[in-house]
């Protein structure tokens, strides 16, 4: 009799779970067959030194980056105290790939690319900026083929909300938890958590060449330099003006952003007013509407 298996069904499922226990690949155990697994290979006849989470691994210290202005300033604080540090950069065919490329080479930032152009498109033809639940996939990918350590996340203060997308703080607690499951220990760490993109900004200007800053790359489009109309422009022009310098955009910031401002210079206000920073921090609010008036005098 041939043998056939129908996908997703529980003799498939307990077929998985065999063979992820098997090579301790708990991760691609689905959550709610997990507790069953870990007391199916709770026996005594386990190899030697079996274990759900090996206790021996290597430390690995790995930072992703892109060119851009928060990930760089990361990466140039974290090799300062760990020369190994590995930069990884991930293409996923994103529109404005060759400028980040670009960055990087003029920054040195010494890095590995992975490349994996499954959504291909979907950035620009779908979604008006980036893929939601990219940042999961990048995690995943960089702590799967790693042997225990710490990723280094630059997501800063204000754009970390207590819930939703994939910079929240619960997306990242969640995340952690899931990489408990790994062969090796693995977690995220987020250095710059409590820094705003105006102290990156600060940061730079006292401790690297100033002209270096101009390097970083923090745009959605694909065109040649900071294009001066989407949302990530504004807010290094924002972060530039509150440190006494101008962002060069292809388009006037203030013309070209006008849809973003409008929408900071209500919500903001507002989450001031209510004390409700579970989108944008106070921080952030204050610093973001101070740039917004300095722009406007530039």
């Amino acid at each position: 009799m041939n043998l056939f298996i129908r996908p997703n069904s529980y003799t498939d499922i307990a077929r998985r779970i065999m063979m992820a226990g098997l090579k301790r690949q708990y991760l691609s155990i689905p959550k709610r067959f997990f507790a069953l697994a870990q007391e199916m290979f709770n026996v005594p006849e386990k190899p030697l030194g079996y274990q759900e989470k090996n206790s021996v691994y290597f430390l690995e210290r790995v930072v992703l980056v892109t060119g851009g202005l928060d990930s760089s300033v990361l990466y140039f604080r974290l090799k300062k105290d760990f020369p190994n540090l590995r930069a990884v950069y991930i293409n996923i065919g994103q529109p404005y790939l060759a400028k980040e490329i670009i960055a990087l080479k003029q920054l040195g930032i010494e890095h590995e690319t992975v490349v994996d152009l499954s959504f291909a498109g979907y950035e620009k033809n779908y979604w008006k900026h980036i893929i939601p639940a990219r940042n999961f996939y990048f995690l995943c990918l960089v702590a799967e083929q790693m042997k225990g350590g710490i990723i280094y996340f630059a997501s800063t203060d204000g754009e970390m909300p207590e819930v939703g997308g994939d910079k929240s703080k619960r997306f990242l607690k969640w995340t952690n938890e899931l990489f408990t499951k790994l062969p090796y220990p693995v977690r995220i760490e987020t250095p710059l958590e409590n820094e705003t993109k105006t102290d990156e900004v600060k940061w730079w200007k006292e401790n690297l060449p100033i002209e270096q800053l101009d390097y970083t790359m923090s745009c959605f489009e694909a065109e040649i330099g900071h294009c001066g109309h989407c949302q990530s422009c504004l807010r290094k022009a924002i972060a530039y003006a509150n440190n006494g310098l101008k962002l060069r955009t292809n388009t006037p910031i203030l013309e070209g952003t006008q849809e973003y401002i409008a929408k900071y210079e209500t919500l903001m206000p507002e989450a001031l007013k209510k004390k409700d920073f579970s989108h944008y921090s106070r921080r952030r609010c204050i610093q973001d509407l101070r740039g917004i008036e300095l722009l406007e005098k530039q």
